[in-house]
């Protein structure tokens, strides 16, 4: 029910995308639904097509201060509380932007939200880097990026190989000893990169 309550009050952007392409579409005046005036009114949408800069300034609002900001805050107040109540440690794995202008404006956010997360006892991540030698990589640099916010499976293998060797790090895998390392690291070109690269 709580996840239903959250829903409802829009904290979750595609929810709030969803509802407000609905909304739009059953205005009384409307007999035919004109896509690019819905999606010329969203901010967002607005941003991220207009080149990797502006939509890193639009990102960077986000975060500075007022809902933007104050969602996330309670996100994470959320995550300490379950943390603190089960335990547990909770990691929050901090993702880029796949596609980015350099120097990259949004390093300022990124150390922003990882103060945030150590601020309420839990463990931050950071991607970045990880993404960076992928990119710079040839093997994946083509393969792992769907576009300016997400990755292609390959992305998503990449993070996930690099967030389980942080696990590791971290003895945060229950049970895990260094032939476990040993084995992940035998497992190919990917896996010497996200090594590099942590």
């Amino acid at each position: 029910r709580g996840y239903l309550d959250r829903l409802a009050d829009g904290r979750l952007r595609l929810y709030a995308l969803a509802r407000y392409v609905l909304d739009a579409s059953r205005q009384p005046e409307a007999t035919e639904i004109d896509e690019n005036e819905i999606w010329d009114d969203d901010p967002g949408y607005r941003a991220i097509h207009s080149g990797a800069r502006r939509y890193e300034s639009y990102i960077a609002r986000l975060h500075d201060s007022g809902p933007g900001w104050e969602a996330v805050r309670t996100g994470l107040d959320d995550l300490a509380a379950v943390s603190r109540a089960r335990g547990i440690p909770i990691a929050v794995a901090v993702f880029p932007l796949m596609q980015r202008s350099e120097p990259y404006a949004l390093e300022p956010v990124h150390a922003k939200l990882e103060r945030a997360i150590e601020e309420r006892g839990l463990l931050a991540l950071d991607l970045t880097d990880v993404f960076v030698a992928a990119s710079a990589d040839p093997r994946w640099k083509n393969s792992f990026v769907r576009d300016r916010v997400h990755p292609w499976s390959t992305g998503h293998g990449i993070a996930a190989l690099a967030i389980l060797y942080w696990l590791l790090d971290h003895d945060l895998v229950p049970g895990a000893d260094e032939a476990v390392h040993d084995r992940l690291l035998a497992e190919g070109p990917a896996a010497e990169m996200v090594r590099a690269a942590l």
